[in-house]
């Protein structure tokens, strides 16, 4: 399948088109995008690690808990954006972070998460009675699970500040979406699908301190399911975290 692009790569005379046919192979090879980011999560949490204060001493691992809710937003497929509507999000996690450093501090924690979007009636019966005037549809929600490994880098020198931060995450993802009946033709009708696979979570949030031991936040991030098709959703929350 990858034959001509490794021919190209090998026969390419400069260092760029060597880079360019590089990334189209990995684009279109899945083995190659997990390898890609593992290896770049791995980056990531070296720079956060060595960008503590004091590498001399040894670093505390503090214990949180955290718990979030908010909305989920359908992407992809398009289907899914087209003929879902936006629902709600909840989950909660555990995990460790380490003491600030001078540019900021790292947090590694897994989180178990759960969104729902609901089946768009009348935007799916406009479009199905262009073609089918006497059809009608009735649709149940998209049910996603998530169980993720993530990273967080927070951008201050102390955890008692206004803060921004990014995560990232690898784990995986489960949903089911549920049959779409059509009648009097039922032949119209669309199977319910329910699959899984590996998922990736990259986000951005603000953090901010409500109490000694509690940090409240809003943060808006993309969830990926490599599946066939991909399945993408991004879920915006707030919630706390709260340090044991």
């Amino acid at each position: 399948m990858y034959t001509l692009e490794l021919l190209y790569l090998h026969g390419a005379k400069t260092v760029g088109i060597r880079l360019f046919v590089l990334i189209i192979i990995i684009i279109r090879n899945p083995l190659m995008k997990y390898m890609l980011g593992i290896i770049t999560l791995s980056i990531m949490f070296s720079v956060i690690v060595i960008a503590q204060s004091d590498t001399s001493l040894p670093s505390a691992k503090t214990p949180e808990v955290m718990i979030w809710g908010g909305i989920s937003v359908p992407y992809l497929p398009e289907e899914y954006r087209m003929d879902w509507k936006s629902g709600y999000n909840f989950g909660g996690g555990f995990g460790y972070s380490l003491d600030p450093g001078t540019v900021g501090y790292g947090s590694i924690f897994a989180t178990v998460e759960y969104g729902r979007t609901n089946f768009d009636t009348k935007r799916y019966n406009d479009s199905l009675k262009v073609n089918h005037a006497l059809d009608s549809a009735f649709g149940g929600p998209v049910k996603i699970f998530n169980v993720m490994l993530n990273l967080k880098g927070t951008f201050s020198s102390t955890k008692k500040s206004l803060a921004p931060y990014f995560l990232i995450g690898i784990g995986y993802m489960y949903y089911s979406q549920a049959e779409i009946y059509v009648t009097p033709d039922n032949s119209l009708t669309v199977v319910g699908i329910n699959k899984g696979g590996v998922s990736w979570t990259f986000g951005v949030g603000i953090e901010a301190p409500v109490t000694d031991r509690a940090r409240a936040f809003i943060q808006a991030k993309s969830l990926l399911g490599v599946t066939d098709p991909s399945r993408q959703y991004f879920p915006i929350t707030a919630g706390l975290t709260y340090t044991l």
